[in-house]
């Protein structure tokens, strides 16, 4: 969607976080503070009440009291919403903020419900969080939307701000339903119940949208949502606000004019169009489910519309979850397996077909009279009626042509050629129309074309080269399937061939130690070999069998007994066909006369039953009802009625709902098969396994248990195996597949976490080495140690050499004896004068250490990190030894390179940190701190200093301030007394006045040298002589004092 607008602040990398365990609560509540936003203050006593039941150590709980408000605010509101105490939520801009302000409207009502939106300036401050906190986040939107919706559904009367109906306009998007429909709803209740200059400003919004090149022509989102939305349910609601629109207000003349701007717009040739797909059935109910939804809108964010100047991702670029949409309006979808949904769907065609009737009905005069139609001499200042008067606005002509017959020639076009030339000669007679009926007569050429298409002889084609495709595919995955069972037959008979040697060699060292120990020193003489004498021909008659022969003497221990006798006629018994030597011969199958339903067990193979409850378990013994089975339990024959010949066959799943649900959504946008996945898990392809694919796979891959069972899985029918099913299948013969994914993700990601790390460890080094440098900050502690000394005396504490740094913030809480200043302000008032009024609050070298970060960022929260890394770094060591018996598997040298690089950079951060907290130690041995001191909790301290520096600074100045503005009134007011004395007087005396005035004059510029002599030597004056008036004139001023701090004592007071 292009780079990420820069109003929105980059999500932080890491939130601190905390687990709060509350008395009698079994399970901790974790929570993740949010550091972007503000809270109100909190009450100082309810936060008292919460540490009071929070099950931790007393340091920690001191520890808390160091937080900031915002981190008590959350902390005191997860506390008192576990403990079910009613509390008002803060207006945030999170979606959880959002839900439980939702919650807790829905609760007020009449007077309290219109306070709390007066004292909270509820709307506009909803407004800002949406224009800064919630672009591309569709279900902050819906849930911002849902609250001015409840607020205007309890007071009709409640006037929605312009700036809040122009960000409404903004986020409108066509192809969600749900924000569209609420922001429809609120503007019908406004044109229904609310004042003309009210409804003016829906249309004030709509020209700044298009002032503004938001929207490329009026009305832009509302004809899109009609052309490209396939919801018959946005179709209606839409359908109905133009109604309420086009005759909210109560002049005749303007409604006239409405309903021309809408017919120029297109609107009524669009519902025409509409309402005639209805009639044929267009509108399918598969478009009314919240799935389809979500399918349109990730359709919006592949297809990259640059168009939109509102983006439609959030400001990660990752798509969000529109889990509250379906929520909070589930009455826009249909669920597909409700056994009304089809009678809810038929009943919303026929309210859109009423709505589109009442639309046609209500324009059907002026689109007769449209071409007779006078200019009218009304005009409202910003009506939709101006929309096209601007002198940068587009003048639209509509011709007297007949689009019906246009849209018909198109609709009968019976090749591509002949749409293509119905539409170019269409385009050529209506070179002056405005864009809107063009675009729709060009989406009609469109869908026709495509149309076409589908019988087009290339695409027919390619259509059967796709299900061969398919029928390749699954020849393939018997194929390894077969290749892994003879593997595995393979393997078992290596096996057993071991086995058998090890028994023949073991014979064989038995039989020379029985020789050995018979004859133990010479080989006894080998006796004559006896006369073979051939036995009596057999008696006539039927032959009988031969006597059993007599038994031999027993062998030697250890000996392979003999093997049995042949069968008459000198035969071996025969072995069962396909047998092998120690292999199990396969259990034979049930053949049913009809297809049966399928019990859905897991097979375990013979092999593996031994020493197990199935080895005493034979179901031969058990005498089976077929006739029973097959009459309850056969699979029903097909009926040839019109819902059946459009069902398609219902695929089995061994996944539950939800996981099939979740994986087939990801295999929609991965675009990849499982035989393409498998290969490149195999050979660990990264330009198939891109950062974004790895990003879907990681929760869509099978875990262990799933892996061996699909790993046994052999249905007998592919055609019927559900999509998440086959790709299961597919995938799992990859060993460690999950690890090796893991990795993949690992590989993407390692270098920037890592980074991450070494910056954190860089900032804090800088902290530490400048901290040991700040020579200011000695000044300061110097001049704080020789005041607190004097002041503390022939005391205990007297007579220091050095005090604890955490003293430093108390020192602006030891006040004079007149409460106006404190031992703070006097220490720097005597530094400042010390160094000639230079301060020792440096704000650059303050940036330098940047003290914000290390008093969010510990040095323990490093090893962490680290540990987290090596925890990677394991993922990719068991990655590496996954490789298995597949000759493609490349993941030992592809996994090899990364876990070298993974390990070499963990040792270099290593080293690292070790130096660091070294360094660390030096800084805390320097300033006489506890060793056992986070780095966080130290340079907070130090921070604290400098902020109570700035306090009294800031405190200093402000003093000076008021004294300046006092001294400044207090001139005023003798100027005021002196000019109210002079009018007083007589003209005699004002004249006498006026004449030593210019004596005066004239003696200062006799006698400028000796005045200046005089100024410049004399320390103090004489005094003047002073007359009646000067006393008066003072004795004013003095009452004039006297009656402001009177005046001030009062206020204090």
């Amino acid at each position: 969607m292009g780079p990420v607008n820069p109003k929105y602040p980059a999500a932080p990398a890491d939130n601190p976080k905390i687990i709060m365990k509350i008395r009698g609560q079994s399970k901790p509540i974790e929570i993740i503070f949010n550091q972007n936003l503000s809270y109100p203050i909190i009450d100082q006593k309810d936060w008292d009440q919460c540490l009071r039941q929070l099950d931790m150590p007393i340091d920690r709980l001191r520890r808390l009291q160091l937080l900031p408000n915002s981190f008590k605010y959350q902390m005191l509101y997860q506390y008192k919403k576990t403990m079910q105490i009613q509390v008002e939520p803060p207006i945030i801009g999170t979606e959880e903020g959002l839900q439980d302000l939702l919650f807790y409207i829905r609760q007020l009502r009449g007077e309290a419900l219109s306070k709390y939106i007066i004292e909270k300036n509820l709307i506009i401050t909803l407004t800002n969080i949406c224009q800064t906190q919630c672009e591309g986040h569709h279900d902050k939107e819906c849930l911002i939307l849902n609250i001015i919706l409840w607020c205007l559904e309890n007071n009709l009367h409640l006037e929605i701000p312009q700036i809040t109906i122009n960000e409404m306009c903004q986020i409108l998007n066509s192809m969600h339903i749900v924000n569209f429909s609420l922001i429809l709803e609120i503007f019908s209740i406004i044109c229904k119940h609310q004042s003309d200059e009210m409804v003016n400003k829906i249309v004030l919004a709509f020209i700044d949208m298009k002032k503004a090149l938001l929207w490329q022509f009026p009305l832009e989102p509302f004809i899109e949502l009609l052309q490209q939305n396939k919801s018959i349910f946005a179709i209606s609601n839409l359908a109905k606000f133009m109604n309420y629109f086009m005759e909210a207000s109560t002049d005749q003349a303007y409604r006239d004019k409405m309903k021309r701007i809408l017919l120029n717009q297109g609107i009524r040739l669009i519902l025409n169009d509409i309402k005639q797909k209805i009639d044929n059935g267009d509108f399918k109910i598969e478009n009314c489910t919240y799935q389809a939804m979500d399918n349109m809108l990730m359709d919006q964010y592949n297809n990259n519309q640059k168009t939109r100047k509102r983006k439609l991702l959030p400001p990660d670029g990752k798509p969000v979850e529109l889990s509250v949409c379906s929520k909070l309006c589930h009455e826009l979808f249909l669920d597909l397996k409700d056994p009304l949904a089809v009678s809810l769907f038929e009943e919303q065609c026929r309210t859109a077909h009423i709505y589109i009737d009442a639309f046609l009905e209500l324009t059907a005069e002026i689109e007769q009279n449209k071409q007779q139609a006078a200019p009218s001499g009304f005009k409202r200042a910003g009506s939709i009626s101006n929309m096209f008067d601007d002198d940068d606005a587009q003048t639209f002509k509509i011709p007297s042509l007949d689009f019906q017959q246009f849209n018909n020639k198109i609709r009968d076009a019976l090749n591509i050629q002949e749409a293509v030339q119905v539409l170019d000669q269409f385009v050529m007679q209506t070179a002056q129309v405005g864009i809107n009926p063009v675009t729709q007569l060009i989406q009609i050429a469109s869908q026709k074309i495509l149309e076409l298409k589908l019988s087009d002889p290339l695409q027919q084609e390619l259509n059967q080269s796709e299900e061969k495709q398919k029928q390749l595919e699954n020849q393939l995955r018997k194929i390894y399937q077969d290749k892994t069972d003879l593997q595995a037959q393979i393997n078992t008979l290596k096996t057993k061939v071991l086995s058998l040697e090890e028994i023949v060699q073991q014979g064989q060292q038995n039989q020379n130690q029985i020789q050995n120990q018979l004859v133990p020193n010479a080989q006894p003489p080998v006796p004559p070999p006896i006369p073979q004498i051939a036995p009596p021909p057999p008696p006539p008659g039927p032959k009988a069998p031969p006597p059993p022969a007599p038994p031999g003497p027993p062998g030697p221990p250890g000996k392979l007994p003999p093997p049995p006798p042949p069968a008459p006629g000198g035969k071996a018994p025969p072995k069962p066909p396909g047998s092998m030597p120690g292999q199990v011969q396969q259990k034979p199958k049930c053949n049913p006369t009809k297809p049966m339903k399928q019990v859905p067990w897991n097979i375990i193979k013979d092999d593996k039953i031994k020493k197990t409850i199935w080895e005493n378990v034979d179901d031969t013994k058990i005498q089976v009802e077929v006739e029973l089975l097959e009459e309850r339990f056969s699979k029903p024959e097909p009926t040839i009625t019109q819902s059946t010949i459009k069902a398609k066959p219902q695929k089995i799943s061994l996944l539950n709902p939800d996981r099939q649900k979740n994986v087939e959504l990801v295999i929609s946008r991965l675009r990849l098969s499982g035989l393409v996945v498998k290969e490149a898990l195999l050979t660990i392809d990264y330009t198939i396994l891109t950062e974004e694919k790895i990003g879907m796979l990681i929760n869509a891959v099978p875990e262990k248990e799933e892996q061996d069972q699909f790993i046994q899985y052999t249905p007998e029918d592919l055609s019927i195996v559900a999509a998440p099913d086959l790709f299961f299948m597919d995938v799992a013969s990859v060993p460690q597949i999950k690890i090796r994914v893991e990795s993949c993700r690992i590989y993407y990601e390692w270098s920037n976490f890592a980074e991450g790390l070494e910056i954190k460890q860089d900032k804090i080094k800088t902290g530490i080495d400048l901290q040991k440098v700040d020579k200011k900050l000695i000044t300061l502690l110097q001049y704080s140690l020789a005041y607190g000394n004097y002041l503390n005396g022939q005391s205990a504490r007297g007579g220091a050499s050095a005090f604890k740094i955490d003293i430093m913030s108390q020192l602006d809480d030891v006040k004079s004896n007149d409460n106006k200043t404190n031992l703070l302000i006097v220490i720097i008032e005597r530094i400042e004068k010390d160094n000639g009024g230079q301060s020792l609050y440096d704000q650059d070298f303050l940036n330098q250490i940047d003290y914000e970060y290390l008093t969010k960022t510990p040095l323990s929260s490093i090893i962490t990190e680290l540990n987290e890394l090596k925890k990677n770094l394991r993922i990719v060591e068991r990655a590496m030894k996954s490789k298995g018996d597949d000759s493609n598997d490349k993941a030992d040298e592809k996994f090899k390179q990364l876990y070298d690089d993974m390990e070499a950079k963990i040792n270099s951060i290593e080293q690292k940190n070790s130096k660091l907290e070294n360094d660390y130690k030096e800084l805390l041995n320097f300033y006489c701190e506890d060793s056992k001191i986070q780095s966080d909790e130290f340079f907070n301290k130090i921070l604290k200093i400098w902020i109570d520096y700035k306090n009294a600074k800031q405190q200093m100045e402000r003093v000076a301030q008021q004294q300046k503005k006092e001294q400044e009134k207090t001139k005023s007011v003798i100027l005021h007394q002196s000019t109210k004395v002079i009018q007083d007087e007589s003209p005699i005396k004002q004249q006498e006045r006026q004449e030593e005035k210019q004596q005066d004059i004239k003696l200062e510029q006799q006698e400028p040298a000796s005045i200046m002599m005089t100024q410049s030597v004399q320390i103090n004056p004489p005094l003047q002589k002073q007359g009646t008036k000067d006393v008066l004139a003072e004795l004013r001023m003095l009452q004039a004092k006297k009656a402001e701090l009177a005046r001030q004592k009062q206020q204090q007071q």
